[in-house]
C-alpha cells in the first residue's frame, strides 16, 4: 500500500471523516468568499471557486460520492508540548 511504501502509519476512517473535512473546507471557502470581493479576482479564479463550492455542496448533500480533485488529507502531527 501507499502507506507502507512511504513508511508512514495510515488510519482508515469511515465516510464521516471525509464529510467532516469537506464540511470544514466548504465552510472556510464560503466564509472567505463572504469577506472578499470577487470583483478583484479573475474570471478563471471565480469560476474555480464556484466549481469547488458547488462540488463540496453536492458531496455533502450526497449527490456525488467522491471528492475527486478536492480530496481531503489529515496529517497527525503528534502531541503539542507547549505553546507561546
Amino acid at each position: 500500500s501507499l502507506c507502507r511504501k512511504r513508511r508512514v502509519q495510515c488510519q482508515l476512517y469511515d465516510q464521516w471523516m471525509s464529510k467532516f473535512c469537506a464540511s470544514v473546507s466548504w465552510r472556510t471557502l464560503s466564509f472567505t468568499r463572504s469577506k472578499n470581493s470577487s470583483k478583484d479576482k479573475s474570471e478563471e479564479y471565480n469560476m474555480s471557486i464556484d466549481a469547488a463550492e458547488a462540488h463540496f455542496s453536492s458531496y455533502l448533500l450526497g449527490n456525488v460520492a467522491n471528492l475527486y480533485q478536492y480530496e481531503q488529507h489529515v496529517f497527525h502531527m503528534g502531541k503539542i508540548e507547549s505553546t507561546t
